[in-house]
């Protein structure tokens, strides 16, 4: 994705970093003094606001909890197999439900192309499934999710060319579904989480994690570059792979440098009282905060705060190419914050 120039390691606090080693710089104050401005807000603060945007796709959602006919259940599962079901059967079943209807796949019929997903090893189980009918020209997925022949919750998930929702079964049996919900998709960054919903005894989805999948994104629309990237390596017990490498812009070799980078795994425990997933994080540099200071949410204080310790070090290290990379990010961020951008 981007040309890396490797030259040389230098360790701080468990992060690699990657630049050229030569004489130590004398301080900078004023690189200082923005840390020093960060550091004075309350870090849990930043964190919230960048949580509240996201919560409000992850915990609101249209519930139904409405049983269709058994006549109905009969027509819905071999529609799903043929992957078409009628207009007016959609419309019947799904209150509320607009198609669009320049993806008709019959307009004297009627018929609407549609998806759907069981969760489960026979996919003539019709126990816990969803139906998503195409989205057509519209911005996001209406996602129906069904235990039998109740209807119980429609999801707007924001992907750009289809989606697709996965499962996994707990030790008890319960139905554990997620889906990637997209945040930002365009030139030069990209943005989305994992959602993860348990199906309850009482036909709810009740959220019980929501996990950065992958961010991305090159100057000049953030002041450093990064990828972060996950992988779930098992479901029970839950475990998911994460790393991230930062860039910055060396002005002179007119190149993105490697700055940070880092990897770890992380186990989730269900938390009974909680009723969630709970990270186990074993890596001082992956925890809640760290994570979110990845979301593309102008989160650069948030990234400040979690790295300032790193960050001190590297502006006074004996790594002069290294400093200077440290020097030239932290400039931008006040730049940025000076012309209003955002306020420390």
């Amino acid at each position: 994705m981007m040309k890396k120039l490797f030259l040389g390691i230098l360790i701080f606090s468990s992060i690699e970093i990657y630049a050229q080693t030569d004489v130590k710089k004398e301080p900078f104050e004023t690189e200082l003094e923005v840390i020093e401005k960060v550091l004075a807000i309350d870090r849990e603060t930043l964190v919230a606001e960048s949580q509240a945007i996201v919560d409000s796709f992850y915990r609101k959602h249209t519930a139904f909890n409405l049983e269709i006919s058994d006549e109905d259940y009969e027509q819905l599962k071999e529609g799903c197999k043929k992957r078409t079901l009628s207009i007016d059967f959609l419309q019947e079943i799904l209150p509320g439900y607009e198609p669009d209807k320049d993806v008709y796949l019959d307009v004297v019929k009627r018929t609407y192309p549609i998806d759907y997903y069981i969760f489960s090893e026979d996919k003539n189980d019709f126990d816990y499934y969803v139906i998503i009918p195409e989205k057509g020209s519209a911005p996001f997925f209406c996602a129906y999710f069904f235990k039998e022949k109740t209807l119980i919750e429609r999801h707007d998930v924001y992907q750009s060319e289809y989606l697709k929702v996965d499962y996994f079964k707990t030790d008890s049996g319960d139905c554990i579904i997620y889906y990637p919900q997209l945040f930002v998709k365009v030139t030069g960054s990209f943005w989305e989480n994992y959602f993860f919903y348990r199906y309850t005894h009482d036909n709810k989805l009740m959220p019980v994690l929501n996990e950065l999948r992958t961010a991305a994104t090159t100057m000049p629309w953030n002041p450093k570059t990064y990828q972060y990237n996950t992988e779930i390596l098992n479901t029970n017990p839950l475990e998911i792979s994460m790393n991230y490498e930062v860039y910055t812009f060396d002005t002179e070799t007119k190149a993105h440098t490697l700055w940070m980078r880092q990897a770890t795994t992380t186990s989730y425990d269900w938390n009974d009282s909680l009723r969630q997933y709970v990270p186990q994080f074993t890596d001082s540099m992956f925890n809640r905060s760290i994570i979110t200071s990845f979301y593309l949410l102008n989160n650069e204080r948030l990234f400040i705060h979690c790295f300032a310790d790193e960050l001190r070090k590297m502006l006074f290290g004996d790594n002069i190419l290294l400093s200077k990379l440290t020097s030239t990010y932290l400039n931008k961020v006040r730049s940025n914050i000076e012309r209003g951008n955002r306020k420390p």
